[in-house]
């Protein structure tokens, strides 16, 4: 079969368009460096406020910001997501948990993501996670945030709801 600019117009242009939205349409989804790409927003929005884990209740406490200092961007640095996760008992935390997916979601948009290792920290009484270059969302906007707890083999979520997006300058 031979190719003719016919051909080429008729069928590879739109063929190459149709391509091409696919393409630019995949790369505008607010999901990054994440293994948790597979979600369903509404079985996150479903998950508890608090959880109980070896006959144990645990809470979410997050602070979301984005920083607007005079050395940040005109239009401010990106999210910046710290968790702190609790038990109500005040007792130490068990070292077998550990939050590893955090989705922020901001109406149909969700930010999801991974937590660093690094960016973990144990205290007595609870457990601090940080999520770095988020979306550049807000400030001042509330937003759903759920993160995925592991302890040992079995794998909690946890949900705060209507967190505002804070502005440092």
């Amino acid at each position: 079969m031979m190719i003719t600019p016919f051909l080429v117009k008729k069928y590879l242009a739109p063929l190459f368009i149709l391509l091409l939205v696919i393409v630019m349409s995949a790369c505008n989804k607010d999901v990054s460096n994440s293994d948790n790409t597979h979600y369903d927003i509404d079985s996150l929005l479903a998950a508890p406020t608090s959880v109980n884990i070896n006959g144990r209740q645990f809470e979410l406490s997050p602070y979301l910001w984005r920083d607007f200092m005079p050395v940040s961007p005109i239009d401010g640095k990106p999210m910046i997501a710290l968790m702190k996760i609790f038990a109500n008992d005040s007792l130490p935390l068990p070292s077998s948990l550990t939050p590893d997916s955090l989705w922020i979601i901001n109406g149909k948009r969700v930010w999801a993501t991974t937590f660093s290792k690094k960016e973990q920290r144990f205290f007595e009484d609870h457990l601090e996670s940080i999520a770095r270059n988020g979306p550049k969302w807000g400030p001042g906007i509330k937003v759903d945030v759920v993160i995925r707890l592991k302890d040992n083999d079995n794998i909690y979520y946890l949900k705060a709801t209507d967190v505002t997006i804070n502005r440092t300058d």
